[in-house]
This record gives C-alpha cells, structure tokens and sequence, in this order.
C-alpha cells in the first residue's frame, strides 16, 4: 500500500509526515526499491530479528515530533522508541462473500459443469 491508518490519523493532526526514506537502514532501502510507491510511511514488512532492528535503528534516525504506530502488533514492546508514540488502531468492515461466491464459481462450479458436458 502506499498509505496506511497511521498515515491518514497522521494527516488529520500533524502538520506535516516526515519522509522516512532519508533515514532508512538496511532492509528497509530494499522496501523502498521494490516498492516505490510508498509514501511517506515507514512499512513494517515483517518481524524477523534483522527487520526489527532496521525498523528500530530507521526510527532513531528520523527526525520527528512523534511516531505513529499502525501495525497490529505493539512495536512499543518489540523495540526501544525514544520520540513520543501514538497507536492507531484499525478495523476492516468488509464482506468476503460475494468474492468468495466469484472464486467458487470461476475456480470450482464452472470447470465441474464443463467437465460434466465434455461426459455427455
């Protein structure tokens, strides 16, 4: 994604989104090679010792008023912030079942028919 729930909170109280990209480390410069769409958020890609570590050092870096975590999982606990943080929580009010009826008919339904009439 190029924006997330802390970018868009961010927006509606800050008076600006630091760009993280100058104070990136490590595998996080990948992130921003593969994926230049990203706007002026820090991505969490994963949580593995080396990712943390990047994403803990990119942080210290930045020069910012606050940070605003947006991960389902509480990076305050993960790693050492020494800006003030701000959690912004999320929630995803979507139905499923008309793409599931669709993958049902296009994967599972529609194949079983032909298969059926090829039969006859």
């Amino acid at each position: 994604m190029s924006d997330g729930a802390g970018a868009s909170a961010s927006r509606k109280l800050a008076r600006e989104l630091v760009d993280p990209r100058p104070y990136v480390v490590g595998s996080l410069k990948e992130v921003y090679q593969n994926y230049p769409h990203i706007g002026r958020v820090l991505p969490a890609m994963g949580y593995s010792e080396v990712q943390i570590k990047d994403l803990e050092d990119t942080i210290r870096r930045s020069v910012c008023d606050a940070v605003v975590i947006a991960t389902p999982t509480d990076l305050g606990k993960r790693i050492r912030i020494d800006q003030p943080t701000v959690r912004v929580s999320y929630d995803f009010n979507v139905n499923l079942l008309p793409m599931i009826d669709r993958f049902i008919e296009k994967r599972i339904a529609s194949p079983l028919r032909q298969r059926e009439r090829r039969r006859r």
